[in-house]
């Protein structure tokens, strides 16, 4: 990966020094990051690289259904960090467990495949969250459905004016202290 700016401003250079991401995370955060910044990026890439060749079903891939964009899978990352050498495609899969760090904090996440099929075969996403804070710097709040009855509120009172029972009060407190310190 290019060496970070030193100009902190930038929120992916916050990111990568806040986490102290590797150059194997820094690749799959950019990997899954590039068709929401770049959407024509990677098909430009791999068809700079493959024009005598045709198709190349190692690079894996999805087109997006709207747009018809490179969308990268797992096999997508795979084959970009070992080529064809199984021992180090076998070492690169371990980037994929649910505890590496990106997956762990649910900044990706394989997309889940049917029943059968290879499970790196699935799309490499982004949580939108990561994707609005890598662009912007500013954290996205979750919009109101039917998954997340809920809705940011603003109000003039503090915290000491509100009136909860007991347990109700402290499951509150634990989640203010994990937003502070969650890790």
């Amino acid at each position: 990966p290019p060496a970070l700016e030193e100009d902190s401003s930038n929120p992916y250079t916050r990111f990568v020094r806040q986490h102290q991401l590797s150059g194997q995370e820094r690749f799959l955060l950019m990997l899954a990051f590039a068709p929401h910044i770049q959407p024509g990026l990677l098909d430009q890439l791999f068809a700079d690289y493959l024009k005598e060749e045709g198709t190349f079903p190692e690079i894996g891939g999805q087109r997006s259904e709207k747009s018809r964009n490179f969308i990268p899978t797992g096999e997508t990352a795979l084959f970009l960090l070992a080529g064809h050498h199984l021992d180090r495609r076998l070492q690169s899969e371990a980037f994929f467990s649910d505890q590496e760090r990106l997956f762990k904090m649910q900044v990706l996440a394989l997309e889940e495949v049917k029943a059968g099929e290879p499970r790196l075969s699935g799309r490499l996403m982004m949580n939108a969250e990561y994707i609005e804070l890598l662009k912007t710097g500013r954290q996205l709040r979750p919009q109101l459905s039917t998954n997340f009855p809920a809705q940011y509120i603003t109000t003039t009172l503090e915290w000491d004016d509100l009136v909860l029972p007991t347990s109700t009060l402290r499951q509150i407190q634990e989640l203010q202290r994990w937003v502070r310190h969650n890790d």
